[in-house]
């Protein structure tokens, strides 16, 4: 990946997800909640009279050890993190015009925060996002794909109507055979 770029999953459902995106090259974004405060401003609409600066300062005195990454979902929003000492910023739904203009900003304002942009960012547009010089692209579209389109034909094999009796068996049996008119059984 371009200069130690790093492309993390965002909200893996199952571990299984997680270990393959991980054999991938990849990285589990927020394994769990307990491992950063990331606050999103949906949060910051609970925390009435605390602007950002507040909102980092605060988070630092009662979790010190923790790494402090502020959503942002405006250049305002971004650089009044930044300006607050976030350890990241995490940039929400800008296109990636808007992230290469954005990101020099942010590291004229701290040497070295972690810059995550989240949202729209596919296979088909990452190389763009990757170009616009942020650290981390969070996606969760390596999990979102169109289901596949596949179908099955199920026949009675002869040598399998010893394997069941009763009315399992006579129901099959009352089923037709291949070759005879099955239009019915097949939903069409």
């Amino acid at each position: 990946m371009a200069h130690g770029l790093h492309a993390i999953l965002g909200r893996q459902p199952c571990r299984l997800q997680h270990y393959a995106v991980q054999c991938g090259g990849g990285m589990a974004h927020r394994a769990g909640l307990s491992e950063t405060i990331l606050v999103f401003a949906q949060h910051r609409a609970f925390l009435s009279g605390l602007d950002t600066a507040a909102l980092v300062a605060r988070a630092r005195v009662h979790s010190p050890e923790k790494f402090v990454l502020i959503e942002a979902e405006s250049a305002e929003d971004a650089l009044a993190a930044a300006r607050a000492g976030a350890d990241g910023v995490q940039l929400d739904k800008m296109s990636a015009v808007q992230l290469a203009d954005l990101v020099p900003q942010l590291r004229a304002l701290q040497p070295r925060p972690t810059i995550n942009a989240v949202g729209g960012i596919r296979p088909d547009n990452a190389a763009e996002y990757a170009a616009s010089g942020v650290d981390i692209l969070v996606t969760s579209s390596l999990y979102n794909t169109k289901a596949a389109d596949f179908g099955a034909v199920m026949r009675m094999d002869s040598g399998l109507t010893g394997l069941c009796s009763g009315p399992l068996q006579q129901g099959l049996q009352t089923r037709p055979q291949p070759g005879q008119d099955d239009q019915a059984d097949h939903g069409r």
